[in-house]
C-alpha cells in the first residue's frame, strides 16, 4: 500500500508526531467558563461560572428577551461541566434562556472525595438513624453549608452578572439531591427552581419525605417549580434499604395528592432504563426543560 501511494514506509514513519513534539499537558478549560476560590470555615471552596453563549443573530431557534437564569450546582467537580454543556446546548436548540451556571466544590478534590466531606455538608442530621447511622463520619451541616451558597456565594454572583433571580435554580444529585429537597423544605424562597436526581431520601429514615409530609398536611403552599427525577434501575444495584426509585415515587405521590400545594408545578418521574451514575446528564435536560422552558416550548409529561 505504501509503494502505491509512492511513500516508503521509513518516510511515513518519520512524518508522524513524536512525544518530543507534544506541549506539557495543562488542565482543561471549559469553554466560557472562569473560577475563584472561597473559605468557609476550614474547607476551601472553588466555585466555576460558566457563561451562557452570545445570541447568534442568524439563528432564529435562541430565545431573546430573557436575563440569564443563575444556576448552583453541587458536586460540581462531577455535574458542573454537564449541567454547562447541557445548558448551552438547550439555549443553542431554543429549548430554554441563557444560563449562567455556577458550581460549588471542594478545591482539594481528591481528599475530599477520600474523607467524604460532601457527607457532612449535603445532610441534614448530625445524628442520623438507621442506614445512615452506621458510619462515623462526621454529617448534618446542610443548613450552614445552604446560608453560604445563599448568603455568600449567591450575592457574588448577583453582583457581578444581571441574572433573573427569580427563576434561579438549585441542581443536586444523590446527596445533593436530598440537598436540594432539604432545601426547598426549609428554605423555599431561596430559589425559584429545584432538580434533584436521585435524591437520598433514605436520610435519617426517610426524614426529608416525612417532613414534606408533616408540611403538607399542614397545608404549607411551596411556591417554587420542583423536579425531582430518579432511574428505573437503581435499586438493582444500591442496597435494599435505601429504597432510591421507590422514595422518588412516594414524593411523586405526595405531589399528586398535593397538587395545590404546588401552584407553579411540580414534576416527579422515574427515567426508564436510567441508573444512579447515568441519570445526571438526561435529568438535567428533561427537568430544564420543565422548569424553566418557556410555555410554548416545554414539553410536559403528566
Amino acid at each position: 500500500m505504501a509503494g502505491m501511494l509512492g511513500l516508503s514506509a521509513r518516510a511515513w514513519s518519520a512524518d508522524k508526531p513524536s512525544a518530543a513534539h507534544v506541549s506539557p499537558a495543562k488542565p482543561w478549560q471549559l469553554y466560557r467558563s472562569e473560577s475563584f476560590t472561597l473559605k468557609w470555615r476550614e474547607r476551601e471552596f472553588l466555585i466555576g461560572i460558566a457563561r451562557p453563549l452570545d445570541i447568534e443573530p442568524d439563528l432564529p431557534l435562541m430565545l431573546r428577551g430573557y436575563k440569564p437564569v443563575p444556576i448552583y450546582v453541587t458536586d460540581a467537580n462531577e455535574n458542573f461541566p454537564i449541567v454547562a454543556a447541557t445548558c448551552r446546548q438547550m439555549q443553542w436548540g431554543g429549548e430554554v434562556p441563557p444560563c449562567v451556571v455556577v458550581g460549588i466544590d471542594y478545591l482539594d478534590a481528591d481528599l475530599a472525595m477520600k474523607e467524604d466531606w460532601r457527607r457532612r455538608e449535603l445532610t441534614p442530621t448530625a445524628q442520623p438513624r438507621g442506614l445512615a447511622g452506621k458510619s462515623k463520619l462526621p454529617s448534618g451541616m446542610a443548613a450552614e453549608f445552604r446560608s453560604f451558597i445563599v448568603d455568600t456565594v449567591r450575592p457574588i454572583i448577583e453582583q457581578r452578572f444581571d441574572v433573573d433571580r427569580e427563576r434561579s435554580m438549585l441542581i443536586g444529585h444523590s446527596f445533593g439531591g436530598l440537598f436540594t429537597l432539604d432545601t426547598m423544605l426549609n428554605r423555599p424562597e431561596a430559589f425559584g427552581n429545584y432538580l434533584a436526581l436521585s435524591p437520598s431520601l433514605w436520610w435519617d429514615q426517610e426524614l426529608v419525605l416525612r417532613s414534606f409530609k408533616d408540611k403538607l398536611a399542614a397545608g404549607t403552599v411551596f411556591k417554587s417549580r420542583a423536579v425531582a427525577l430518579a432511574g428505573e434501575q437503581e435499586e438493582r444495584i444500591s442496597p435494599p434499604e435505601t429504597h432510591m426509585t421507590s422514595n422518588t415515587l412516594e414524593f411523586g405521590r405526595l405531589v399528586a395528592d398535593n397538587r395545590r400545594s404546588f401552584p407553579n408545578g411540580a414534576w416527579v418521574s422515574v427515567l426508564p432504563r436510567t441508573t444512579h451514575h447515568t441519570i445526571v446528564a438526561s435529568g438535567v435536560a428533561q427537568g430544564m426543560r420543565y422548569l424553566i422552558a418557556p410555555d410554548e416550548r416545554r414539553s410536559e409529561t403528566f
